[in-house]
């Protein structure tokens, strides 16, 4: 039987809408068959991210947002669905819902350190979400900080406008200036202070190498006499020449008298009171004492005398005495407190360049160190002069290898701290100073020949850091 074109038309279309149908039935399936992983975020609210939004990590696409609701304590839940491979969430990321002034919406994860991963599909490990700003809140805080805004400046010009406040604004800007004045007369006369005292004590030093060149001078004199005296006391004691009694008292007074100058230098090694001629003056003390002790010996072996004998004895022990204290003298002098054996300065003073790197800039720092070779010594002098002139005055301790000082610190209340290495040919000093506002300089110092040295570091390295370099030289 022949089809009818009506007919073969219903058919086609019939067939077309079981087609239809199944097409639809199966792109139902594959859309709840959509693989991936599970997360599950709460909330305390989402402003406006809807099922079916973006899921960003780092802003890349890794999936979108399955479902979301509201749960019984009121908080917001958003199940999200991650189809790109390979990623692994943890509870320390940040979640947090982000939207453009369109109004798109998409769940944004940024990465963070730290955490515990989060287990996909686990509904017992739920992660904290961070609410979006609302653009209405927004509005509203910004119209309260114009508002607060508009009262600061409406005070302030009720204040600039008051006559009291401007004569008060004067006067301040008049008393800056005569502080000012101040200060840079103080400075001026602290360098004049300064100068007077380094006079003072450069003549104090002149002076007591003075008195140790006499000293020396004079003790070598008396060896020589004590020596040929020697020679005399044993031929008169082998031929029984003059009362050895008397000779005798004469020998015990001048070992008496070489104890008592020894007791003298050894304050002044005690005061660091002393110069390079002292080691030789002991040097004559101790040989002087032993020509004492050797010629009280001789005179023991030949006479009968017991008050001579007793005299002999007491002379012996004073000259024995004398000859071990100025040989401790002598080693202690001798032993390295400054890394430079046999040598102790009374002062010393360090002159040094110093450019700033930022602004190109140069100034000059004095600064002398008075008993710089002993464990305590005093520190005093002027940085920065030419650009303002800080004063120093510390007082400073000095271990082998660190030492610490404290007093004034570029003209102010501080402290510094210093570390000697290598052989005390580098110096590491950290200076902290100015209590109100806290600067700290980091200088380090590198000794080179004939006393030179190069210097480096920063100047306030916390607050406004300026690098500076330099040259110096130590007298």
């Amino acid at each position: 039987m022949e089809i009818s074109s009506a007919a073969k038309v219903g058919i086609i279309t019939m067939i077309a809408i079981i087609i239809l149908a199944l097409i639809v039935s199966q792109l139902g399936q594959w859309k709840g068959k959509e693989k991936g992983d599970e997360y599950y975020i709460v909330f305390d609210q989402v402003g406006g991210l809807h099922q079916g939004n973006e899921v960003r990590l780092s802003g890349v696409d890794i999936g979108k947002v399955k479902e979301i609701t509201i749960r019984s304590d009121g908080k917001v839940q958003a199940d999200i669905l991650v189809t790109y491979k390979g990623i692994v969430l943890y509870t320390n990321f940040l979640y947090t819902v982000s939207s453009t002034v369109w109004g798109e919406s998409w769940l944004e994860i940024t990465r963070r350190e730290g955490g515990k991963r989060i287990l996909p599909n686990d509904r017992n490990m739920m992660v904290a979400g961070t609410s979006p700003v609302i653009f209405t809140e927004v509005m509203r805080q910004g119209k309260k900080a114009l508002d607060d805004l508009q009262k600061a400046v409406a005070s302030i010009n009720d204040m600039v406008s008051d006559p009291n406040v401007k004569t008060s604004v004067k006067e301040t800007i008049a008393n800056f200036g005569v502080m000012s004045g101040n200060l840079k007369n103080a400075s001026a006369t602290l360098s004049a202070t300064l100068e007077n005292i380094s006079s003072k004590i450069s003549s104090a030093a002149d002076n007591a190498n003075e008195l140790m060149i006499g000293l020396k001078r004079n003790t070598g004199l008396v060896g020589k006499d004590l020596v040929a005296f020697s020679k005399s006391i044993k031929r008169i004691a082998v031929s029984n020449e003059g009362d050895l009694r008397v000779i005798v008292k004469n020998l015990r007074r001048s070992s008496e008298n070489l104890g008592i100058a020894m007791k003298s230098i050894k304050e002044l090694v005690s005061k660091n009171q002393f110069s390079d001629d002292l080691l030789q003056t002991l040097d004559h003390i101790r040989k002087t004492a032993e020509t004492v002790e050797t010629i009280a010996k001789d005179i023991q072996s030949v006479t009968s005398d017991p008050q001579v004998k007793e005299d002999v004895k007491v002379t012996i022990h004073e000259a024995r005495k004398t000859v071990e204290g100025a040989k401790k003298l002598i080693e202690n002098i001798n032993g390295p407190i400054s890394g430079e054996p046999g040598k102790k300065k009374l002062v010393s003073v360090e002159a040094e360049v110093e450019w700033a790197q930022a602004n190109g800039t140069s100034s000059a720092n004095l600064n002398m160190f008075l008993l710089p070779g002993s464990p305590t010594y005093l520190k005093f002098g002027v940085d920065n002069v030419g650009h303002g002139s800080f004063a120093n005055l510390q007082l400073g301790k000095r271990g082998k290898n660190f030492g610490g000082r404290a007093g004034v610190v570029r003209s102010n209340f501080g402290i510094g701290l210093d570390a000697f290495l290598l052989k005390d040919n580098f110096r590491f000093s950290v200076d902290a100073y100015d209590p109100r506002n806290v600067k700290v300089d980091l200088i380090g110092r590198w000794n080179l020949i004939d006393d030179f040295f190069i210097m480096g570091g920063t100047r306030d390295t916390f607050n406004n850091r300026t690098t500076v370099f330099g040259v110096g030289k130590r007298f």
